[in-house]
């Protein structure tokens, strides 16, 4: 009665044990993969990750050398430094919660998924702004709360008042509103043509011929960068977004080294308390063998009683994971402007690679610590 109630209470342990480790490994994995997919996702459809720096020789002929990028299949625009980025503070969203604080990007018509309004176009100084919108720059003291986000559709058409660049003061059309979702642009980015950019710049700056004369070239995959180095006084090519690639880069680096760590720990766990339950229950062991029990008979008494635990800890991690994961996005995720429209979400995949870990870590500490029956010494036992 003893050794059964002491055989239950082991059993429950490895079951809690297991649990709470597939549960952590299903997150993980879920979190992993998710992280991974997305950002393959952001890197290919984010306008900022395509845009490409090209330096130059001084002597080099840039409208001549713009035409002739725009008529490479890879190439899907050009532009002048003057015609990228800029920014500004639109005072119709300047509150308690919002500084109004915009980055604006100049592009062609035609590369947002429009929801409300119209798309950009030539004829009409105009700028397209998020549905979900966050007019505010992110920063340690002020971090992103997806929550707090706004939406815009009703102001579509409304003349925004804008602090240009912090400079000059200016209005400009709302016409239209896009999903963001649809190019994995920042909250807080709003778009205009090229052109409106450069006549905002003109009133705005006194820019260098140099600054002027700079080129930015928007790539539809950062895998055929090297086609650009083919074209005549292009010295080199730099990623606009290296920095923010490089930590995104690092945050799957460091979830997947970690992963890496927490499987040898499960190994590790599983073990010890593998090692410790055969050593716990050695004289039982060694009695089932006097009455005529074969080592494989006891052994497949071990390993069925496992197989088990971990087929019922299976089931249970996964409902659990479900519940972590269903809020996991707003709870982790919604503070992180970049990460903030990932869905997370189980699949059978991520099951089946927890379920192969966890059998692999169980069934293999059970295999090295049932070698004991091999050298266990009956004759010593009875003497006991």
């Amino acid at each position: 009665m003893k050794t059964n109630k002491f055989l239950v209470v082991k059993h429950t342990i490895l079951f809690i044990l297991l649990v709470l480790l597939s549960v952590f490994l299903l997150v993980g994995l879920t979190y992993f993969f998710s992280v991974s997919s997305y950002y393959k996702n952001f890197m290919n459809f984010n306008h900022s990750f395509r845009v490409l720096y090209l330096s130059l020789d001084d002597d080099i002929d840039r409208e001549k050398l713009i035409k002739d990028l725009e008529l490479n299949k890879h190439v899907e625009d050009a532009f002048l430094y003057d015609e990228y980025l800029s920014f500004g503070i639109i005072n119709d969203y300047k509150n308690n919660i919002f500084t109004g604080e915009v980055n604006i990007i100049g592009v062609n018509p035609g590369m947002q998924k429009i929801i409300a309004g119209e798309d950009l176009n030539d004829k009409e100084d105009g700028i397209i702004c998020p549905s979900d919108f966050y007019p505010e720059i992110f920063h340690s003291e002020n971090p992103y709360n997806y929550n707090d986000n706004i939406n815009i559709i009703n102001d579509v058409n409304k003349k925004l008042k804008i602090k240009y660049a912090n400079i000059t003061d200016t209005e400009i059309k709302l016409i239209g509103v896009f999903d963001r979702s649809y190019d994995y642009s920042d909250p807080n980015v709003c778009y205009t043509t090229h052109k409106t950019l450069r006549k905002l710049n003109d009133i705005t700056f006194k820019r260098t011929e140099e600054d002027i004369n700079d080129i930015f070239v928007l790539i539809d995959d950062l895998e055929n960068i090297n086609e650009l180095y083919e074209y005549s006084g292009v010295i080199d090519i730099t990623p606009v977004t290296k920095i923010r690639s490089e930590n995104i880069t690092n945050i799957i680096s460091t979830v997947g080294f970690a992963g890496s760590i927490f499987v040898i720990f499960i190994i590790i766990i599983c073990y010890l308390f593998s090692n410790r339950q055969i050593i716990n229950n050695y004289r039982n062991i060694g009695i089932n063998r006097i009455v005529g029990y074969s080592k494989k008979s006891i052994k497949k008494k071990y390993y069925f009683e496992n197989s088990i635990i971990i087929i019922l800890s299976m089931f249970l991690s996964i409902l659990i994971s479900q519940i972590i994961l269903a809020n996991f996005t707003q709870l982790f995720l919604y503070n992180k402007p970049q990460l903030s429209m990932m869905s997370m979400s189980l699949s059978m995949s991520t099951v089946v690679i927890c379920y192969l870990i966890i059998s692999f870590s169980i069934y293999s500490s059970t295999f090295i610590s049932l070698k004991k029956i091999d050298e266990m010494d009956i004759c010593e036992i009875v003497n006991e």
